[in-house]
Order: structure tokens, then sequence, then C-alpha cells
């Protein structure tokens, strides 16, 4: 206001319920340039800075809960579609998805994305991952993502070979750099499972998202309370808490759109 004289209060941003992850990737353009390690995460609701964490930095294994329709397979969607898009093609992606999941449809035509919907299909891209990690030394030129929509599927019966090339792999996540695993899945679902290697690894990992206010969630990643402020809010879909080593972050993930 021209005819106000004293000091003007501070603005105030708010966090939006909605955004693109092609409108997060041209705002950090603006800012900074990602590494071929760093994706956009979100939007911090405390701070409006973008998260964008490096995967060489980072615990290799994330686990990411919710409830359904709350974000997850969006997550790995956002995840895909960026590191597809770094320079050199450095990243090789594998989708394993039982169930339902925008996941099977994308990138079809990307000769570095390679997605699996059901039992056979799923054995032979993971035989083929472990091949290749056995046949070749850790490079920073190429890195390697397995991406697992819905974990709980895994373990329906007939799966069991499907876990059994999981578990196969799962040695070399821990041990190489450039090997990364993300899976989502139902708290209900993973609970009769937390003594398989694959649940009790992501689940010492203390790193994912949690889209849920629900205590029992978070605690599965190292956390044993929210602050108050946030229990009392509403989640809308794609915001969630961000955990690395047990420590919180309110984030608003973006949604994969077209251009």
């Amino acid at each position: 206001n021209a005819t106000w004289a004293g000091r003007l209060p501070a603005s105030i941003g708010i966090i939006p319920i909605k955004i693109t992850l092609h409108e997060l990737e041209v705002f950090l353009k603006e800012k900074a340039k990602l590494s071929s390690t760093e994706f956009p995460l979100g939007i911090s609701y405390e701070t409006l800075e973008i998260i964008h964490p490096d995967l060489e930095v980072e615990m290799p294994q994330w686990l990411i809960l919710g409830p359904r329709e709350s974000g997850k397979s969006n997550f790995l969607m956002n995840i895909a579609s960026n590191l597809l898009k770094k320079d050199g093609g450095i990243w090789n992606i594998f989708t394993i998805s039982l169930r339902r999941s925008p996941l099977l449809n994308i990138h079809s035509k990307d000769q570095n994305y390679h997605v699996a919907g059901n039992l056979e299909k799923s054995v032979e891209i993971l035989t083929d991952i472990n091949l290749k990690l056995e046949s070749t030394m850790e490079s920073p030129n190429q890195q390697y993502m397995i991406l697992l929509d819905d974990l709980g599927s895994l373990f329906e019966p007939g799966m069991e070979e499907i876990v059994n090339q999981i578990n196969k792999i799962l040695p070399k996540v821990t041990a190489r750099r450039d090997v990364h695993l993300m899976a989502t899945g139902l708290l209900d679902e993973l609970r009769s499972q937390i003594g398989s290697p694959i649940v009790r690894m992501l689940r010492q990992s203390r790193t994912g998202l949690v889209f849920s206010k629900d205590t029992s969630e978070l605690d599965w990643l190292g956390v044993q309370s929210i602050p108050l402020e946030y229990r009392k809010m509403d989640l809308p879909t794609g915001r969630g808490f961000y955990v690395s080593k047990g420590r919180l972050i309110l984030v608003q993930t973006p949604i994969v759109s077209k251009e």
C-alpha cells in the first residue's frame, strides 16, 4: 500500500495442494542443476523449498507407505520419469507391478525402462538384473533402480519365485552404490511379512515416504511421533512425510502430467 509508511508484514507462502513434475523440474532449472543421482521429491510444507535428495547419499532402499490412492504409485512414476531424463541415459529402471498400476503404461518406448505385470515377466526381469550386476563392476556411469509397486502382492500364493529372485538381488543393493530399490506397500499386508528379508531391510533403512498421519506407519521408518499441528491437518493426495534416518519433513509430492 503506497500510503503505508511502516514495515510491511512478512509474506506467508502456502504450499500448493497440487503441482506437476514438469512444473517442479522447470522451477529447479532456474535455481540449480541437479546431479545425475538427485531427483525432485516435492515441496517442503515448512519452508516451501524443493526437496531433492541425492540417491548416492541417502540409503539405497526406500519404503513408501500409505492407504490406497494416497500417492504411492504416483511417487514411483515421478522417480522413473525424472531419472530417465538424466543426461547420458545412465539410469536403467526395472518395475514390478502385479496389481493394477499406472506404472505399467508409461515410457513404453524407452529402452531403459523395463516393466512386468505378471509372474513370468517379473522373474525374467529380475533374472536379467542379477545377470547384469554379476557381469559388471560398479560404475557411476550406470545406475540401476528397482521399483516394486504394491509389495504385498509379491507374497501372494504362487509368487514365491519373484521373492526368491529379489532376495538374490538384496546383497547387491546394500553393497553397491549403483543399485537402488524403492517399494510401496500397505502396512496391513507388510506386517505379516516382517520376517522376510526385503521387508526387514526396507524397515531398517528408515528412509522413505509415508502418505498418512498414522503413527503406526511412521513408526515403521523410525518416527515415534509427529507434531500436533500435523496430526490435525488433512493430507490431500500426494502429501506426506519424507523420512530420512528418522528425520521428518512434510512435503507435497508432484504428479506426473503431460508437459
